[in-house]
């Protein structure tokens, strides 16, 4: 692995450990943002490996894009990333989609979150060992 793939997926998993540690002090838009932040930064790390560094903050364009490289990315993970994505916004603007963030995200949204975060980082790192 390159040296700045890993300080990418460093970073994800540093973001990761940041969601964790907000869910019980009930921040769980917070947790949402920085699944997001992490599945964003472990997708960048695959291109990173691949020599580039895509300039979008859309894990399912460069997850689609990886696909079109080859890629086998399973169905199931586009369902997560498409989820996750949408925390970009929601979970940090008031105007984002007519309601603050904390009254987005409860408890069961930011483990559903979580999971899905998990997923991205397991299909990562099996793909750039």
């Amino acid at each position: 692995m390159r040296d700045a793939s890993a300080q990418w997926l460093k970073t994800a998993e540093r973001d990761l450990k940041t969601a964790r540690a907000l869910m019980p002090e009930d921040m769980f838009e917070h947790v949402a943002f920085h699944c997001q932040q992490a599945a964003e930064k472990a997708i960048k790390a695959l291109w990173v490996e691949q020599g580039e560094l895509p300039r979008t903050h859309s894990g399912l364009e460069m997850l689609s894009g990886l696909k079109t490289r080859g890629l086998a990315v399973p169905g199931e993970l586009f369902v997560e990333v498409r989820r996750l994505d949408r925390c970009f916004i929601d979970s940090r603007y008031p105007n984002g989609v007519g309601a603050g963030p904390d009254e987005l995200y409860d408890q069961a949204a930011a483990e559903e979150l979580l999971v899905c975060c998990r997923s991205v980082m397991e299909f990562v790192k099996s793909n750039l060992s």
